[in-house]
């Protein structure tokens, strides 16, 4: 219903496209949700609470993650909060880019080990296919 919609006005003079688009999706870096930051931080930490779960779910039935992933994401993490905290640039926005990149990468990475056990993988398979 809301892509049938026509241009919307954002403000004096300019024309939005679509009413929950804040911009060019080939332009920006970031994704494009109609949120506020902090509500896209909560949706962040809920994927990385869920990650979480799924990972210590399947530490606790023996498939724990090769050590070198777990790194690799952590060391993700690391640059999201300097980026996001430390360095003379760090912003509010770079804390939302990094947190829905990490959520992303640390989603899949969960998912990835969940693969491993055959029912978890049938699970997963329903859910992306919808």
């Amino acid at each position: 219903m809301i892509l049938l919609t026509g241009p919307v006005p954002a403000g004096p003079g300019v024309l939005r496209p679509h009413p929950r688009v804040g911009g060019d999706p080939l332009e920006l870096e970031s994704p494009i949700i109609g949120l506020t930051p902090l509500g896209a931080l909560i949706l962040d930490a809920a994927t990385l609470a869920a990650s979480a779960l799924i990972l210590i779910g399947m530490g606790r039935r023996g498939h724990t993650p090769p050590l070198w992933q777990t790194l690799c994401l952590l060391a993700g993490g690391v640059a999201v909060w300097l980026h996001a905290r430390l360095l003379r640039d760090a912003s509010l926005g770079n804390l939302v880019l990094g947190s829905s990149w990490l959520a992303a990468f640390a989603g899949a990475f969960a998912a990835l080990q969940a693969a491993r056990d055959p029912q978890l993988r049938r699970l997963l398979v329903a859910t992306l296919l919808g």
